[in-house]
């Protein structure tokens, strides 16, 4: 460790490296999102070793490159994590009309999970 120089985290190096990272997480879209989050993560980390609040303590003691580490390396684009629904309510609607047509509480059911969100203990304690 002591042996590497900082000047080989060039940010084409830590380009390569960032590929590389993403490349052998897999195909699978939640791979993917989970090594992009991983590879961004550890750039941030990286990048606050060597934030201006902690160089002034070592600048004395270290030769440090310019641009600094990890400067010039841009993180993944975020994926969003929330939630989107893939049910078509109104498919669904349609396709149990003629099922429920007599059960009037089973389709007030239905209409509560697929209208307010709620969730089966919800609906159950609804007065």
């Amino acid at each position: 460790m002591d042996a590497l120089k900082l000047e080989i985290l060039t940010p084409s190096a830590i380009q390569a490296w960032k590929n590389d990272a993403i490349k052998a997480a897999g195909k699978g879209p939640v791979k993917q999102r989970k090594a992009k989050k991983t590879v961004n993560s550890t750039i941030l980390n990286v990048r606050s070793i060597f934030a201006k609040k902690h160089l002034r303590f070592v600048k004395e003691r270290l030769t440090l490159p310019d641009p600094l580490p990890f400067d010039e390396v841009t993180l993944e684009k975020r994926q969003s994590s929330r939630y989107q629904s893939k049910i078509d309510a109104p498919a669904l609607i349609a396709a149990t009309q003629e099922e429920l047509a007599s059960r009037t509480e089973e389709q007030k059911i239905l209409f509560l999970a697929l209208t307010c969100g709620l969730r089966k203990a919800e609906i159950d304690g609804l007065e």
